[in-house]
This record gives structure tokens, C-alpha cells and sequence, in this order.
């Protein structure tokens, strides 16, 4: 059974404010008229027009037995009975107003079309939804937009219950069709259990920090993955949001939980849904990681660029003294003498380091004088360099736009990973890269202008990390870095569905209409501010129509509020973080957000005390063991 608390079934509020009971159960004179003609009684008319605002509020006839006393006493004063009033509760009165009441509001019986709506709505809603509790929303409401009276929760709750098992047999039945033996004996193999670990538990493994030793385990896992079966031809005509429901299930079930499972298409496509998952979740997790490294190692040689603030004085006059003595030896030695000059060059060089020496001196000078941090974050690079070559390998990638030569830098360097060289051939175009990449990257060799290739890879990386982001570049499989526009709805479905989203947000439903609706709500709006203009001290507009804010003034603390701080420290109790939790639940009702994946309601013996030791644990960052190990097996392995 669905637990209501997690549907929008309508229920009586058992405390309610004098604003909320005006505008719940204040009648009108119309409804005021109507009880007088068809009730002549104090206790009829209380009973009937405690009925019928109760259908306008709630869409069904509630007992009359659970409403509260405050209800009951604020609409005896609107017919101006006495307090002590009570209700005319006979099954004949019962189902006189019953029917005088859907005559007055014109709406049906849940037995005449109402449950066959209900099943037509609730089968064809199933099929892309799986929990029980937005499956009875959806029933709810259709039934009131077709004016039908709500029938019970239990009695709504089982016949979504039923349509849903059907429709989930039919989907499971139609994910494990295809299944041949051998891809069912694999899905099977993930039950066994190795070395006190089975291949299920590691489905469900959480990844851990973004160190290269976690990014090269997450790159096993998705090889795995990918020789134990292949979803996607499994699950091409069932709704993503079904296999996600699915596989969160299998998520919250243990290994003898599945084994226990006699039906094999149901515990198959459970396996199944969660193996897709967990595929879908590994590529994300590589990307995440990727980002991260490529994150950190940014912010590492913006670090460094501000380090070299000190000390590139000295570096500038170092390097600008071995250009001066270079430009003595050029003055010192004759034009035609290209050779010696050349020569001696090459030694003064080799005094100072050699030329590689001074070629990574001057690329720190440069990186200060244009404030640019990109030739320092080589060395942050370095030791993710092959892993990130990998996942590049693994995953595979999409662009959004016409633009493609992103993809194909990126293909050009992977061909060239294993090239010893410090350059590549100029043979790709890097519209991708910035500038200051291109910059960085040109160099010349033997006359021919080239790319240094282990920048190279370094910007094609960072530009990955941009355009996964911006989503310029998309992931195939993925959820995340999905390309969105495969998300999308199409324009002839969109058409379809116009009038009645514009009819649900009282919109226009044309592009004309809409445009004049929309300037007209703009002109009442400036209107609106235009008159409130002139009494508005705060707010001031200059000669060239620039608005300006002022600031406001600082009210002045009150002399009384040391001592009131202090009363309300002394008289204010200490409150236990349990206690708080409990209070809030008690007002609120959080915990009925808490669950089972499949939207039943829980099987646990005190379920709301697991919840609130749960939230606190995790709020405390206890985790689940220590506060098992001290609630004395209050609480165990629910938490």
C-alpha cells in the first residue's frame, strides 16, 4: 500500500488558523440559500453544509466523525447555532445529501466512469511512471478535471496498485524477451558470491576523492561493465525514467533480497535496469573526475603565476642580461661571419643552461607579463596524462554544434600519444583553442611551423573541460553530459500539447495574442512603477537614465535589546538536536518524503524513528555504524 502522506490526496487538516478556515469553508450566500432550502434542523444544516464545502475542499464526502472540533464550531457560528451543535449522522440523511450535493456541485459518481478513467489514465501513465504515489496524483487529477467524486485511498490505492503490476509484468516481459540464454546466465552471475563479495555489491560501489589511483579504478569499472552485457538493445522502448525507478529498486535490495525474487523476468530486469545505471553513473563519475583534475590543476598554476609575482624581477633582468650579451656578440662580430656568430651565440647560451633551460625561464616571464596561466599547468598535468588519455578512449563524445574540430584535436592527439618527439606536424586546425593556446602551442622546427605536443594535449583536454560544461560537447550514454537536445520534446509534439499547457497557465494560445498579452502586462507593469516613482525616496534616476539604489540607513539599536538578548538566553531551554528533529516532524511532517524506492508504504516497525536517527547521523556526520553501535540496537541496520 502507497502511504498517503506521499500523494496529494486531499485530507481534512485537523488544525487549521481563522485566515485558513475562512478560505476553506466560508460559505457563500448561494451555499448559504441551499442548505436553508433542502435542511431545516440546527444539526441538518450543520451536516449538510459541512458536506458540501467539504466536497468544494476535498473532492469527497469525508466522515463526519474524524472532523475536528474547529471546523465543526466555525461553521455553526456561520449558521449561528451554538457551539455545542453536533451532526445529524444517519445513513438515510447520509445519501440524501450525497446526491443533493453532486447536483449542486455537477459532479459524477466514482461508479459511474470514474474507476474505468482511473485505469485508462493510471495504464497509460505507468508505462513512464513507476511510483504508486505520482500514479495516484495522476489519477486524482483527471478525476477532478472530468468532475468525478475522489473515491477512498485504499480503494484508489489498489486499483493503481493492480493496473501498475500489470503494466510492470507487461515491461518486464517485454526487457527480457531478447534475453538469450547467455545473456541471462551473465545477469545471473552477478548474484554469486566471491571471496564474501559479489559482483552485485560492486554494481552499487560509490566512487571515492578524484586521486589518480580512484580515476584508474573507475576506468576498470567501466571496462568491466562493458564485457559483463550491453543494455542499450534491452531497453530501447521502455521509458528512462522506468529504468531508473527500476534500478533504484535493485539499489535498495540486497543480494538474497534478488535471490528471493521468484519472478525471473522481474528479478532480470531489476539486474538489468541496475546494470544500465550503474554504466550511465560510471561515465558520469569519469567525467566528473576529469573536471575536478582539470579544475585543480587550473587553480594550481594560477597559484603558481601568483608565486612568480616576487620573484620575476630578477628573472626579467636575468633573461634581459643574456640578450644584451647576445646583442654584443652580434655588434662584435661581422656581418659576413654568420657562422662565428652562430657559434658563439650557441656557447653563451650553453653558459647560461642551455637553450631549453632559457626557453622554460622565458616562458615564466611571459606567463606573468600577460597574466597567463596556461604554460604552468604542465606540471599539474603531467601525472594524469596517460589516465586521461584513457577515458578519452572509453568514452565517447559528441559536439552540438557544426563545429567539430574540437573532436578532431581531439583524435589527432590521441593518435600521437606515444610520439617520443617534443613536437607534431602543423596538420590540424585549432579554431578550439584560444589565442593565448595557439600562442603557447606554434613553434618552429627545421623552417616549419609546429605544435608542441604535450601542450597540445594539455589544451585539448582543457577545451574538453569547456565544452563539457557549456554543453558544447556531450557524452553518448551518459546523463549528465547528455546532449539535451535529444531531450527534447519535437515541435510536432509540442503543437499537440500547446493548447492545453496555454489553457492550464491561462496564456493565449496564438503568437499574436501572446505578443500583445505580453505587452500589456509589460505597459501596466511600467505603469505600475512610473506612479510609484515619485513617493519612493530610495530610488534615484540621473541625467543619462541610469537608476541608482541608494543605501538604507542603519536603523539604531535599541537601549532594551542587550536585556532582551539576555532574558532569552536565561529563559530559553537547551533543546537536544533529536528533540528539534522530532518538534519539526511533529509540525511538518518531513518524513513522509522518506521511503522505499517502490513507493509503498514502509515495512518497518517504527519507521519515523528510523528516519529522524537517520538524518541525525548523517547531519552529524556520525555515519550509519557509530550511531547503530551507541543507540544500544535501537537502531541497526535500517539506519
Amino acid at each position: 500500500m502507497a502511504s498517503i502522506d506521499r500523494t496529494a490526496y486531499p485530507r481534512v487538516q485537523t488544525t487549521l488558523s481563522a485566515p485558513e478556515l475562512r478560505t476553506l469553508y466560508a460559505p457563500t450566500e448561494a451555499e448559504r440559500e441551499f442548505v436553508t432550502t433542502h435542511a431545516t434542523e440546527g444539526s441538518a444544516q450543520l451536516t449538510l453544509l459541512t458536506l458540501l464545502t467539504c466536497q468544494q475542499s476535498l473532492g469527497y464526502l469525508p466522515a463526519l466523525e474524524a472532523m475536528p472540533l474547529s471546523i465543526r464550531q466555525y461553521l455553526g457560528q456561520q449558521l449561528q447555532l451554538p457551539p455545542e451543535a453536533g451532526f445529524q449522522d444517519t445513513k438515510h440523511a447520509r445519501a440524501r445529501y450525497r446526491q443533493l450535493i453532486r447536483r449542486y456541485w455537477e459532479v459524477r459518481a466514482d461508479a459511474a466512469g470514474g474507476s474505468a478513467l482511473v485505469q485508462q489514465t493510471v495504464t497509460q501513465a505507468a508505462y513512464t511512471m513507476s511510483d504508486p504515489a505520482d500514479l495516484i496524483n495522476v489519477a486524482i487529477e483527471q478525476l477532478i478535471a472530468h468532475r468525478f467524486e475522489l473515491p477512498a485511498f485504499q480503494t484508489l490505492d489498489h486499483t493503481v496498485t493492480q493496473v501498475r503490476s500489470r503494466v510492470h509484468q507487461d515491461l518486464y516481459r517485454c526487457m527480457t524477451t531478447a534475453l538469450g540464454p547467455a545473456e541471462q546466465i551473465r545477469l545471473e552471475a552477478l548474484l554469486h558470491v566471491q571471496a564474501e563479495r559479489s559482483a552485485f555489491n560492486r554494481l552499487k560501489d560509490t566512487p571515492r576523492r578524484a586521486t589518480l589511483t580512484h580515476l584508474r579504478q573507475r576506468t576498470e569499472r567501466l571496462t568491466w561493465l562493458d564485457g559483463i552485457l550491453t543494455p542499450q538493445p534491452f531497453l530501447h522502448d521502455i521509458a528512462s525514467t522506468t529504468v531508473q525507478q527500476f534500478a533504484a529498486e535493485a539499489a535498495a535490495l540486497d543480494v538474497g533480497d534478488l535471490r528471493a525474487i521468484r519472478d525471473t523476468p522481474r528479478r532480470l530486469s531489476l539486474l538489468l535496469g541496475l546494470r544500465h545505471r550503474a554504466h550511465v553513473q560510471t561515465r558520469d563519475q569519469l567525467a566528473e573526475r576529469v573536471l575536478k583534475r582539470m579544475r585543480a590543476t587550473t587553480n594550481a598554476a594560477h597559484e603558481r603565476l601568483k608565486e612568480l609575482h616576487e620573484p620575476h624581477r630578477e628573472l626579467e633582468e636575468y633573461m634581459l642580461a643574456v640578450f644584451s650579451e647576445v646583442l654584443d656578440h652580434t655588434i662584435e662580430t661581422a656581418e659576413e661571419d654568420v657562422a662565428t656568430l652562430g657559434h658563439s651565440v650557441r656557447h653563451l647560451l650553453k653558459t647560461h643552461g642551455g637553450a631549453e633551460a632559457l626557453r622554460e625561464r622565458y616562458t615564466q616571464v611571459a606567463a606573468y607579463h600577460s597574466d597567463n596561466y596556461r604554460p604552468l599547468m604542465g606540471a599539474g598535468f603531467r601525472p594524469y596524462r596517460a589516465a586521461f588519455f584513457q577515458v578519452t578512449r572509453l568514452l565517447t563524445f559528441r559536439s552540438a554544434t557544426h563545429d567539430q574540430s574540437l573532436l578532431d584535436a581531439l583524435r589527432f592527439v590521441q593518435q600521437h600519444q606515444h610520439v617520443r618527439g617534443s613536437t607534431v606536424p602543423n596538420a590540424i586546425a585549432l579554431d578550439c583553442a584560444s589565442p593565448r593556446w595557439q600562442a603557447l602551442l606554434r613553434t618552429r622546427r627545421q623552417m616549419e611551423t609546429v605544435w608542441q605536443r604535450r601542450p597540445l594535449a594539455g589544451c585539448v583536454f582543457f577545451s574538453l573541460d569547456h565544452g563539457w560544461r557549456c554543453g558544447d560537447i556531450s557524452i553518448e550514454g551518459s546523463d549528465t553530459y547528455a546532449d539535451y537536445r535529444q531531450q527534447l520534446l519535437s515541435r510536432e509534439e509540442c503543437v499537440t500539447r500547446l493548447p492545453a499547457y496555454c489553457q492550464a497557465l491561462q496564456l493565449p494560445t496564438t503568437a499574436a495574442d501572446f505578443v500583445t498579452a505580453l505587452r500589456t502586462r509589460l505597459r501596466e507593469a511600467a505603469q505600475r512603477v512610473d506612479n510609484a516613482y515619485p513617493s519612493n525616496p530610495a530610488l534615484t534616476i540621473d541625467a543619462e537614465g541610469t537608476p541608482h539604489l541608494k543605501r538604507l540607513p542603519a536603523q539604531p539599536i535599541p537601549a532594551e535589546f542587550s536585556t532582551l538578548e539576555r532574558l532569552l538566553k536565561a529563559r530559553l531551554p537547551g533543546r537536544h538536536l533529536l528533540d528539534v528533529l522530532k518538534n519539526v516532524q511533529a509540525w511538518v511532517g518531513y518524513t513522509h518524503h522518506f521511503g522505499p524506492p517502490s513507493g509503498a508504504a514502509p515495512k518497518l516497525a517504527e519507521p519515523v524513528l528510523h528516519y529522524l536517527f537517520t538524518v541525525f547521523s548523517y547531519a552529524c556526520e556520525l555515519g550509519a555504524t557509530h550511531t547503530a553501535r551507541h543507540t544500544d540496537g535501537l537502531v541497526s541496520r535500517q539506519v
